[in-house]
């Protein structure tokens, strides 16, 4: 079984390259680390559920550290895949294949059918 610790380092590592593909704009690097996410977040799920105990004291500011690690590519991602949805949405408006805005001056954009639009 996997320590907790490296499947953190893990997870932060899997965020980071999936990053790096938003930014880049590598929606096939995207694809094929889909799968490697899911079990990165599995690895972290059954390695948490296995903990019977905190983590020694002289561990602790690894663990701080891989988290905040974890955490901060997580919010990289979610802003780059932000910013990559605004300039897809003002591409179509600008090329006349998306609405611009409705009677109540919300934006009228109606994603393709089956597109996923996650919010948190």
């Amino acid at each position: 079984m996997q320590s907790g610790l490296s499947a953190l380092l893990h997870l932060r590592a899997t965020l980071d390259v999936i990053g790096d593909a938003v930014r880049d704009g590598r929606t096939d690097t995207l694809l094929q680390h889909e799968s490697s996410l899911r079990d990165a977040l599995e690895r972290v799920r059954g390695a948490a559920s296995n903990a019977s105990a905190p983590a020694p004291a002289e561990e602790r500011g690894e663990w701080r550290t891989a988290l905040r690690g974890a955490r901060a590519a997580l919010r990289r991602c979610e802003r780059l895949g932000g910013s990559a949805r605004d300039v897809v949405r003002a591409v179509l408006v600008a090329q006349g294949r998306a609405a611009g805005y409705d009677r109540g001056a919300q934006e009228a954009f109606r994603p393709a059918r089956g597109a996923v639009d996650a919010r948190g």
